[in-house]
Formats: C-alpha cells, structure tokens, sequence
C-alpha cells in the first residue's frame, strides 16, 4: 500500500510537471514562428545532449554505490564531486565552440544563454540521486516541479515580453541559477553526511578507510555516462540532424510531436527510474526473489499499457495535434501518428532495462543501447 501511494504520487507530480513543460511548449509553439521554435528546440537539445558529459552518470552511479556499500560509499562522494566539476567544465567548453560555428541560426542563436544550464542539469541529477537514496518521494516530486514550471514561467514572461528568442534565452539563464541555488545546499548537506540513507545502518557511516580517486570514479562510473548518452543520442540526436537536413521549420514540426512522446514515455520511468531504481540496487544484492518477482510482473503490465497507449494516439493523432499546438502543426500530427507505434516496445525496453542497471550488467547494458545509435 505504502509503494502503491508513493508511486501514484511520484506519477501524479509527474504528470503535473510534465503537464507544466507541456504548455509551456505549446505557448512557445504559438508565439513562435515553426522556423525559431526549431531553433529554441534545438538549442534546447544541444544543451540537453551535452549533460552526460557534465554529469557523467554521476547520480546513477551513486544509487549503486550507495546500495552496495551502504554508508560506507559516502567515501565516493569528494572524488565523484570534483570529477563532476572537471566534466562540467569540458561540457561548457564544447558548447561554446560549438554556438561559434552554429551560423545557420544567424542573429537568433540563444545558445550562449543556455550555458549555465549544463551546470543545472548536473544538479537536478545529484539532487535527484540523494532524495532516491533518502526515499523522500514528496521531496522528489517537489524537486522534478522545479525546472518544469521554471520553463511555463518563462514561457509566460516571453509572451508578456513580447517573445524574442533572445529574452527566452535570458528566462532559461535565470531557471538555471535559480536550481543551481536552490540544489547546492542538498549536495553539501551529503558531504557533510546530513542525510537519512533509507534502509542502511548508520553506525558503518565513519568506517570508511580507503578513499578512491577521480581515476577510480572515472572507471566506475562511465558506463553510466555511456549510457546517458546513447539514450540522449538515440531519442534526441534526430532533432538536430532534421534542422541541419530539412531546416528549422521542420525540427519544430516533429518536435511538436516529439513533445507528446515525451509526456507519453514519462509513464513508466517515473516507476522505473525514479521509485524502483534504488531498491533495485538494494533487492540485486541482498534479495533476489523480489527482485525477479518485480521484474516479471512489470514486464507484463508495461506492455499491456503500451498497448493501450499506442491505441490512444493513434485513434487521436490527426486531429489532436493541430487542435492542441494550432494548424500550422498538422503535419506534427501525421508524425506522432507514425511515433506511436515505438510506445508499447519503449515501455516493455525501460522494464527490461531496468534491471540491467544493478550489480555487474551495466556494462551489458552499455554495448545494448550504443547499437542503436550507430
């Protein structure tokens, strides 16, 4: 009963926050021309797909450290910290090389504005890490709330400024500071060991004699950082090889129904990636009967909803998209129509794939989704 509210929570905030993103992408979708909302999109994309870099798996990897050691892996934190810096830096470095060659979006690149979103990514992903290993799920929620209504209000304020690109990119620049302020006091706060490891025994906290090294977190931890981006790669990459291919106006249309897909794949990750997760790490090492339990019954309802979901988008595609995003977006309808029929395999997938993120097998999981990007 207890899981069952937590979860139900978990996808109502969700669903909230996605919901907030959601409108907000409908907002820029109709202040904007097709040809700049491909450009916010884009720009959007090029940030998003540069955080494995920043944050380097870093979260995932200490859901598993964490539930393998117990309080002895706070001894990764300090070294997995200043890893994180060094990889954060390097992503900012590629970004901003990158907008001095981006010459197709001329005078409305807004992709310097986006910088300081590598560093917020990072942090909603450390963050995120901790409140998992505390199983503070209201916590959670109100956490993943954060950057979703950040991005409705600065959709708002674009159109009560008129919506320049520009002063959309000045709206993420101050999201970005404000998570980066408000998630930095989480991240000291487990360095200086005030937190509550939910289902560890608190008295191994000071045993801790060898201290690995960045080395020692490089090794470990990229898989994790591979595995972040090939998922990046695989669902996000398509959006910027289409405006570099087909032009701005195009990316905006199928990112108009990419933005539907992301809503309908936020279903079984909240389950999977942000509740089962860390018991996951926890049920692998030390009970394996629930754990292969769980991954059985989940197997099968994530494919019967994918199913059900499919059926929705495709009985409503054509005529909800051009109702929801305006006309200009018909042919985002015709998209999602052919993108609905990847739900029920991208539900069963996240199921599967979930368990391959425990013990020795992210490696396994690694060379699994690279394939697909190749």
């Amino acid at each position: 009963m207890k899981a069952f509210k937590n979860i139900s929570f978990l996808w109502a905030s969700s669903i909230s926050g996605g919901g907030l993103v959601f409108i907000a992408q409908i907002l820029f979708a109709r202040l904007l021309t097709p040809f700049d909302f491909g450009i916010l999109s884009t720009s959007l994309v090029s940030v998003t797909m540069l955080s494995p870099i920043a944050g380097f798996g870093i979260g995932p990897f200490w859901l598993k450290v964490f539930g393998l050691e117990g309080w002895q892996g706070k001894r990764w934190l300090i070294p997995s910290l200043q890893f994180v810096c060094i990889s954060s830096l390097m992503a900012v470095i590629i970004l901003y090389f990158y907008s001095r060659t981006d010459t197709y979006s001329g005078k409305n690149s807004i992709i310097l504005w986006l910088l300081p979103l590598i560093f917020a990514f990072v942090i909603i992903e450390l963050v995120t890490a901790r409140l998992q290993l505390e199983e503070r799920y209201t916590a959670l929620s109100l956490w993943q709330m954060i950057p979703q209504a950040g991005r409705l209000v600065v959709a708002l304020a674009a159109i009560f400024f008129s919506g320049e690109l520009y002063l959309i990119g000045a709206g993420f620049f101050i999201l970005a500071l404000v998570i980066i302020f408000i998630g930095l006091p989480f991240i000291i706060g487990m360095v200086n060991s005030n937190m509550v490891l939910a289902g560890h025994d608190r008295s191994l906290a000071e045993s801790v004699i060898v201290s690995p090294t960045i080395p020692d977190v490089f090794h470990e931890a990229w898989p994790f950082a591979i595995a972040g981006f090939s998922f990046l790669i695989y669902f996000q990459s398509d959006l910027i090889l289409l405006r570099w291919m087909r032009g701005a106006e195009a990316a905006g249309q199928y990112n108009a129904a990419y933005t539907i897909m992301v809503a309908v794949y936020m279903l079984p990750s909240v389950v999977y990636q942000k509740y089962l997760l860390p018991k996951q790490h926890r049920w692998a090492e030390h009970d394996r009967e629930r754990f292969i339990t769980v991954y059985r019954f989940g197997c099968g309802v994530m494919l019967i909803t994918g199913l059900i979901v499919m059926a929705v988008l495709l009985a409503s595609s054509l005529w909800a998209v051009p109702l929801v995003f305006g006309n200009a977006y018909f042919i985002a309808g015709r998209i999602l129509l052919l993108l609905s029929i990847c739900v029920p395999v991208h539900f069963l997938a996240t199921s599967v794939g979930g368990t391959l993120v425990t013990q020795n097998h992210m490696r396994h999981k690694v060379r699994y989704m690279a394939l697909p990007p190749l």
